[in-house]
């Protein structure tokens, strides 16, 4: 799972940063969509076709209505990458310290114009003792539905590059950001409920409910749609997963795959959270 959040970061940010800088941001290059053969890294979906952390990221990132943080100056963002007015909706801006105390919330009433992008509101770093903070970020509309949502984990502690040795393709790291308390976040309850539909002709849908019934933030959840003895069924098409829980917050996904992969197998979910006092269940 570490890998996966590493990918999710590395591939998200790049994506946010081109929405967030048009137009002086005129185009971007992903390598690479899949891999031809086994390995770790680079790929939104590997040789097995199974989604990576990186595609999640991606998805995430390229949402029509989209809320960042821009880790350049350190502020919350919202763009409209549709040709619509969007008048109704509301941002709702949280940040919470590593021990998921809630240091800071304020909801911004917006208007979208059509393909822009606007800056709502300042970040001011945490002080925290573990060099970790939590930006919790949602759009709402009208009827309290969710147009967009992102999440992130940030080290009061910044990377330092080495900005005189770099180039236009690459720039060396002198010193990483501490993220190492992750490793050492509160342990938390998840609550995973699913429901199987196999009444389609061609798929088959699972629809998963998620509920972290603590006070902590639960980080990192994974999914795996799964068969007989455990394995994973491939290809599948979640609507998200690798995903970061708020102190009771409940969040209801869902799953597809070709029923011809499935045949005739049970069809289970497999949970995996980062900070969850199981490790694994279904």
């Amino acid at each position: 799972v570490r890998s996966r959040r590493q990918r999710q970061m590395c591939i998200r940010d790049r994506f946010e940063a081109f929405v967030l800088n048009k137009p002086k941001s005129t185009g971007i290059v992903q390598w690479m969509l899949n891999s031809a053969w086994p390995e770790t890294y680079w790929q939104l979906y590997d040789y097995y076709l199974y989604p990576t952390g990186a595609f999640y990221g991606t998805k995430v990132a390229n949402q029509p209505i989209l809320i960042a943080y821009n880790y350049g100056d350190k502020a919350v963002y919202v763009a409209n990458e549709t040709y619509e007015n969007y008048n109704d909706l509301t941002a709702n801006v949280k940040v919470y310290d590593s021990r998921s105390k809630e240091v800071f919330t304020k909801s911004f009433p917006i208007v979208l114009e059509p393909y822009k992008v606007m800056k709502i509101t300042d970040i001011v770093p945490v002080k925290d003792p573990n060099k970790l903070y939590f930006i919790d970020l949602e759009i709402v509309n009208g009827a309290e539905e969710k147009v967009s949502e992102n999440f992130y984990w940030i080290s009061t502690k910044e990377d330092e590059m080495k900005t005189e040795e770099g180039s236009w393709i690459y720039t060396p790291t002198k010193a990483h950001g501490d993220l190492t308390y992750l490793l050492k976040l509160p342990k938390t309850e998840v609550s995973v409920e699913y429901t199987v539909d196999k009444t389609q002709k061609s798929e088959i849908f699972v629809t998963v409910t998620l509920e972290n019934t603590t006070d902590k933030i639960s980080f990192f959840n994974e999914l795996t749609l799964v068969g007989m003895n455990n394995e994973a069924i491939l290809p599948v098409m979640w609507s998200d997963n690798y995903i970061s829980l708020a102190p009771n917050e409940k969040k209801v996904v869902t799953v597809r795959a070709n029923k011809k992969e499935v045949q005739a197998q049970e069809v289970k979910v497999l949970y995996n959270g980062f900070n969850s006092k199981e490790a694994k269940r279904q």
